[in-house]
């Protein structure tokens, strides 16, 4: 039996002295924090999938680098138009960040999607408003074919939501 290799080593192909000197050399105060919550978040989920016997086929990682729209909200009450139009940009902004990377070559069948929202301030917000505002940013994961389709029996979901330095969405796609 092989020894399982250690976290950071997995994501990054690198020795873990290795990745945690490069993250103590830049400059930037928040990008260190930014950069240490995202490998935190590997390795956290890494330790999931190691605990329950399978190891992630395929990841797409997704930044949209703002909280989602105010206007998505299920509480706001909005002008249909204006409402198309949220949607509409969120569903193309998550299209154009998966081909900006790359999709995959053939869409995710069954997948695992974790949300982490960061915040830099110190309101309290309800993590269902929150993901009912993502809808239309999944939905432009499926619309550019990074996902089969986002119905109950394909996709599963973790949120999170966190404090940091500046507002950032962070979008995980893990093919099951």
């Amino acid at each position: 039996m092989t020894t399982p290799k250690p976290l950071l080593e997995v994501f990054t192909g690198e020795k873990p002295r290795t990745v945690k000197g490069r993250v103590r050399k830049l400059d930037d105060k928040e990008l260190r924090r930014d950069v240490i919550t995202v490998l935190k978040m590997y390795a956290e989920m890494c330790r999931g999938a190691m605990l329950s016997g399978r190891t992630p086929q395929q990841r797409t990682v997704i930044e949209l680098g703002h909280l989602p729209d105010p206007a998505l909200s299920p509480n706001k009450r909005l002008h249909y138009m204006e409402l198309y139009r949220a949607k509409d940009a969120a569903k193309q902004e998550a299209a154009a960040l998966v081909l900006a990377q790359g999709k995959p070559p053939r869409p995710y069948e069954t997948a695992h999607i974790t949300i982490t929202w960061v915040a830099k301030d110190k309101r309290r917000r309800d993590t269902d408003n929150l993901f009912s505002s993502m809808k239309a940013s999944i939905d432009g994961l499926v619309a550019v074919g990074l996902l089969l389709d986002d119905d109950a029996m394909r996709v599963s979901y973790t949120l999170r939501y966190e404090r940091g330095t500046r507002d950032n969405t962070i979008i995980v796609v893990e093919e099951l």
